[in-house]
């Protein structure tokens, strides 16, 4: 599959979305709030496996092996088309 590449005006468009979206009142709270939830008393094997992808290059391998199957993408535009936050980083 070839990547399609971003213009630099889509580029300037979704930085503007995004500071657009982070300057709402609480939103900063909340994702730290989220992200702390996530992690908050995770440690040892149970961090390893939540950060495994980030660190361990067969985890990594094996992660993006299973985001290309048709399975996971069919699920992923559902996701996107159900208002989701499903789509690809």
């Amino acid at each position: 599959m070839e990547k399609r590449r971003i213009s630099e005006e889509q580029k300037r468009a979704i930085s503007a979305t995004m500071k657009a979206r982070f300057a709402l009142p609480g939103t900063r709270e909340a994702v730290a709030a989220k992200t702390k939830a996530f992690w908050d008393g995770c440690v040892g094997e149970a961090r390893a496996r939540k950060c495994a992808h980030l660190t361990n290059p067969e985890a990594q391998a094996k992660s993006h092996e299973t985001q290309r199957t048709p399975e996971f993408r069919a699920r992923r535009v559902a996701w996107a088309k159900a208002g989701g936050s499903g789509g690809s980083r």
